[in-house]
């Protein structure tokens, strides 16, 4: 995003996990009506998707929503036993799609992270910022999307800590990628280098991250509506507190 600099100021948290997560808080509370639309739209697009799938995968997820519905444990050995009698051409077929569609919500996501900034430097939100993404700079979020599917599946195939390194990674990833307009490769090393020089905060950030986006699973899986999109808002707030407040420059 070629229109964005960087500056510091009292609107970015300080470089401490609690702080983070505090100003990642505050802002969720603020913006929460849009991360929850950005929810249900992840969901519809991920049902279309999901059309596209092997038939033992599609049958494998209603079998999990029915279990859950009617309250009875799920039967996890027999869906991967069904999901493996499929073939690995199958199985690599689901992982393509399901990367392309994890690609293509990036710039969704960076909607989202956008009317995270918005919120904090208390500027007037629009639905369309929801959609920005898809206006500019989309090329390189989805690019970038790719990207990181590819690497962290990797990652979690080769051995798991691998894989969780580079979930951490991409907490600040793609909001450099957004609002600097960095190629991919330019985002991922940006975004390794402040990882690397501060990774027990950045472990710390992730742990809390994920045990409070998972708590809607834990309490009702229909709670997790109200508390996965809080990933977008510490991935904001991060980039806040290690890059600077972004800001919009005015031309003449």
């Amino acid at each position: 995003m070629s229109n964005f600099s960087e500056f510091e100021r009292p609107l970015a948290p300080q470089k401490e996990s609690g702080s983070i997560i505090s100003h990642a808080w505050e802002n969720y509370k603020g913006i929460f009506v849009y991360a929850l639309l950005y929810i249900v739209i992840a969901f519809i697009l991920g049902f279309i998707f999901s059309l596209f799938l092997p038939s033992g995968n599609v049958e494998g997820y209603k079998e999990i929503i029915e279990s859950v519905k009617n309250g009875k444990s799920v039967d996890y050995e027999s869906i991967i036993a069904n999901q493996s009698s499929m073939g690995i051409g199958s199985s690599i077929l689901s992982m393509v799609i399901s990367s392309i569609f994890g690609a293509l919500l990036f710039p969704l996501s960076a909607g989202l992270i956008f009317i995270a900034h918005k919120f904090n430097s208390k500027q007037n939100i629009d639905i369309s910022d929801l959609f920005i993404g898809y206006k500019q700079n989309t090329v390189n979020l989805v690019l970038y999307g790719l990207l990181m599917s590819v690497i962290t599946t990797i990652g979690f195939y080769m051995c798991i800590l691998p894989g969780i390194y580079l979930s951490i990674v991409g907490i600040i990833g793609l909001p450099i990628i957004f609002f600097e307009n960095k190629t991919p490769v330019e985002a991922l090393k940006k975004a390794l280098n402040i990882t690397n020089s501060d990774f027990g905060t950045f472990l710390v950030i992730g742990i809390l991250t994920f045990l409070i986006a998972i708590s809607g699973f834990i309490l009702c899986c229909v709670g997790a509506l109200f508390t996965a999109g809080f990933v977008y808002s510490v991935q904001y707030s991060t980039y806040c507190a290690y890059c600077g407040t972004p800001y919009e420059i005015n031309k003449d």
